[in-house]
């Protein structure tokens, strides 16, 4: 599930309703109406994190691997990335941009994979509800991306940032958006400085972007190493 952050919610029922859910299943229920026109929702609002995360995890690929080629070439070739929150592929298109060839999708919207699937850039896709422990083995991916989940009435930052942790090997990459506004109050910096705290990760990027091309505010790209 990959909410938009853009979309005004008096604009949009849909959005309205996923930010009023309490639990999982409810905003799965949304997210499987919304599926076949969320897309369509958000052309012309400049939706700028997809774009932004893929790039973050070209460079942060490019600089853990000094002898691959310029960061618009083709260095997620062959890593097994998670799409974490899929949603309708809009991560797994840019990624592809940068070579991805082997992206897992994970979303809790049944709906929304399956209009992922007609992307043609996963791997694999898998229903999967980012609130509990993800049933994947420790070190099973090179890099996990997640766009547009760490919001209101989304995925929490417990267990969600550990377990990105357990599931990418040692020296893999995490990128993830965080809505602003959240970011302190909702506990996912506390959760990150815990993290760094303990020796797990390396936090190279925490900085503020635009939702939107045209922003320079509204959201918090995390880009973590970990150790």
């Amino acid at each position: 599930m990959s909410d938009p952050g853009g979309l005004r919610t008096e604009e949009n029922v849909f959005l309205q309703r996923v930010y009023a859910a309490t639990n999982a299943a409810e905003s799965k229920d949304v997210y499987d109406e919304w599926a076949t026109q969320y897309d369509r929702d958000l052309e012309g609002l400049d939706y700028a994190f997809p774009a932004l995360a893929a790039e973050a995890l070209s460079r942060a690929v490019a600089r853990s691997s000094p002898g691959t080629a310029d960061v618009l070439g083709k260095q997620l070739a062959g890593l097994r990335i998670a799409d974490a929150g899929c949603g309708t592929g809009l991560v797994g298109r840019e990624l592809a941009h940068f070579g991805a060839d082997n992206i897992s999708g994970l979303d809790v919207s049944p709906g929304m994979l399956e209009v992922a699937r007609k992307t043609g850039c996963y791997a694999e896709l898998d229903e999967v509800d980012l609130s509990k422990p993800i049933a994947r083995p420790a070190g099973s991916f090179d890099a996990v991306v997640c766009v547009g989940t760490l919001t209101r009435g989304h995925v929490g930052p417990d267990p969600v940032f550990k377990e990105f942790v357990r599931v990418v090997k040692k020296g893999g990459s995490i990128v993830a958006t965080v809505l602003d506004e959240i970011w302190e109050s909702g506990g996912y910096k506390a959760e990150v400085e815990r993290l760094e705290g303990l020796g797990a990760i390396e936090v190279l990027r925490a900085d503020v972007v635009g939702v939107r091309t045209t922003s320079k505010a509204g959201g918090r790209l995390l880009v973590l190493t970990k150790l």
